[in-house]
């Protein structure tokens, strides 16, 4: 009697053990989600239609305003051509948990609502076949923790603007309402200018 007790009792034991070993490690990947966050972003140009390849973002440590305002290694759009950018599209991987939304200011049209991810990760601002200029980009991000994203426009007749810093913006708030109220919100471009957005680069700082 006490061997039979003594053999179901081992086998109990096995089977949480077991349970324990094919669970927990799922939790804790869940809970400790390393992934790497990734962009890449492509643009629709006036003339040229979308890009055949994506931009990736940039991975840096830090980012230096540049002085001569020169061209990045790499940025989405065209500069010193004189060439609308009509859209941008993104391809994003985040890691659990964390957020990312994108608007456009366009010819005619003002701001845009919001466009969130898809299930594939992607995402789509402005228009095309529209013949309207993209005149300003928002980026809104969170629980992004060890990375900031950075992002600036090439603008006509200004070229490269200085970087704007991905903050998060929530729906209903003033700035979620006002998105031309500078001091409610970041964004790269200008709106009321009829200026139209060149080029585009965004980065992932790792902070």
């Amino acid at each position: 009697m006490g061997k039979k007790l003594l053999k179901k009792s081992s086998l109990v034991i096995v089977m949480i053990a077991a349970l324990i070993l094919a669970f927990v490690p799922k939790m804790i990947s869940a809970t400790n989600d390393n992934t790497v966050p990734t962009i890449e972003y492509s643009a629709h140009i006036q003339d040229n239609g979308w890009e055949k390849e994506f931009t990736k973002a940039g991975a840096k440590e830090t980012v230096l305003e540049d002085p001569f305002h020169k061209d990045p290694e790499s940025f989405a759009g065209t500069t010193h051509q004189s060439k609308r950018l009509e859209a941008l599209k993104l391809n994003v991987h985040l890691p659990q948990g964390a957020e990312l939304k994108v608007r456009a200011h366009v010819e005619n049209d003002g701001w845009q609502d919001w466009k969130v991810l898809n299930a594939d990760g992607m995402l789509e601002v402005g228009t095309t076949h529209q013949a309207k200029r993209l005149e300003a980009l928002q980026i809104a991000v969170k629980g992004l923790d060890g990375y900031v994203i950075k992002y600036r426009a090439h603008v006509e007749n200004e070229g490269w603007q200085d970087w704007k810093t991905a903050v998060w913006v929530e729906e209903g708030s003033e700035a979620d309402n006002n998105p031309d109220n500078n001091s409610l919100n970041v964004f790269a471009g200008t709106t009321h200018q009829s200026k139209r957005v060149e080029a585009v680069e965004i980065v992932l700082v790792h902070t």
